[in-house]
């Protein structure tokens, strides 16, 4: 037996998931959106390493469009994301910061050790309304998630660069 527990679903304004914000703002101020942020390292398939590296203003518009995938899945605060990736990712980073934008909660699934089974778990325990995924997420998970869960969206958090930002004080 898996040790979580359902818990009731937690509900947060929007003006309390402002209010969770607030702390995160200074960082990522206009005035500091040049100053370096964040160096992401990964190794290729090759095996050679490679760094992206991102400022305050690039980061947080990352996360903004992050928001926006959140928000235009049906998800606001209280809502649960499950985080479903192959490694550690810039997305994941972004759609965390997200969640303290519109009061979600994300959902973490254990890459080197949550089997399908588990995966499958969690998003039914947590009421996941999305799965972030990214281009090397394993297939076994997918393939039963898919199954058991099939109207839950994936979402492939590559193609964050490219997702629309829409307004979140709407």
């Amino acid at each position: 037996a898996y040790l979580l527990r359902a818990r009731r679903k937690r509900t947060m304004s929007v003006a309390a998931a402002s209010d969770a914000l607030k702390p995160y703002l200074t960082a990522f101020a206009p005035e500091r959106s040049a100053e370096p942020f964040l160096v992401h390292w990964s190794v290729a398939k090759d095996k050679s390493l490679k760094s992206k590296a991102y400022t305050r203003g690039e980061f947080y518009a990352l996360a903004t469009r992050a928001a926006s995938v959140l928000v235009k899945h049906g998800l606001g605060p209280g809502d649960c994301h499950t985080h479903f990736f192959s490694c550690n990712t810039v997305g994941d980073l972004a759609f965390r910061l997200a969640s303290v934008m519109i009061g979600t909660t994300p959902v973490t699934i254990n890459w080197q050790a949550d089997l399908p089974e588990r995966v499958v778990y969690k998003v039914e325990l947590t009421s996941s309304k999305l799965v972030l995924v990214d281009d090397e997420t394993d297939e076994n998970g997918l393939s039963m998630l898919r199954k058991e869960k099939p109207g839950v969206p994936l979402f492939n958090v590559s193609a964050l660069d490219q997702a629309e930002i829409i307004s979140l004080t709407e």
